[in-house]
């Protein structure tokens, strides 16, 4: 038997996810609460086994209580509300021995697999979730000042690594800068030569860690040349 509890103050997605793990699990327990209880909380972790926060709740300390079931020996599983509101909580979590994470918004049936995952004593994270660590992790890792060495690539080069960063594909640069696509396809094939790189997520990680351009908004997926 697995002891779960719930803690998360939206009502309805709480009661559907019970109602859902419920129906599809076998051999578990249930326990949910709004955060505004707080007091049992300490109380409950000494009959858990997982536990799923929302990072979301207001009314304690989520750091802490992480913590506190972490050194009960539960797995903590997080729900996620908006990775772009909650990056910096999120990643200050993610230091500790979290078993996962779950975006509130996921497919249900990816849910599932997910929490079957966890169930099974895996961990899992979401795509989104890893390239927020990964921005993070290069974001350290850039140097502090903005510089490039002029003579590596042409102006007109930069000035597409730059697009390049921002998620944009060789269509909506040559949009942008009336250029035709073939130009720019011509442009791309050229600073990859340049850096020494075989495709342009490579090409804008390496000059980003560099402080060779002044942003990453995006890790692209797109690689056509």
């Amino acid at each position: 038997m697995i002891h779960i509890l719930l803690i998360d103050d939206d009502i309805i997605f709480k009661d559907s996810l019970q109602h859902m793990l419920l129906n599809e699990m076998d051999e578990i327990f249930i326990t949910s609460i709004e955060s505004h209880k707080y007091n049992p909380l300490y109380k409950l972790a000494k009959n858990t086994d997982i536990v799923f926060v929302d990072l979301g709740i207001k009314h304690f300390n989520v750091v802490e209580i992480i913590q506190h079931f972490i050194k009960q020996d539960v797995r903590v599983v997080l729900f996620v509300p908006s990775i772009d509101q909650q990056a910096p909580l999120l990643l200050e979590c993610l230091t500790f021995n979290i078993h996962g994470v779950l975006l509130k918004n996921m497919d249900i049936s990816l849910m599932m697999h997910a929490i079957t995952l966890l169930f099974c004593g895996q961990k899992y994270m979401p795509q989104a979730i890893s390239f927020l660590i990964w921005e993070e992790y290069i974001l350290l890792k850039r140097p502090l000042s903005f510089s490039r060495p002029n003579d590596l690539l042409t102006e007109r080069e930069w000035e597409v690594l730059e697009l390049l960063s921002i998620g944009m594909s060789n269509r909506e640069i040559s949009q942008s800068i009336f250029l035709s696509e073939n130009t720019i396809k011509n442009h791309v094939a050229s600073l990859l030569r340049k850096l020494g790189v075989k495709d342009r997520t490579t090409a804008v990680i390496r000059a980003y860690q560099h402080g060779w351009i002044k942003g990453m908004n995006t890790l692209l997926s797109n690689q056509d040349q």
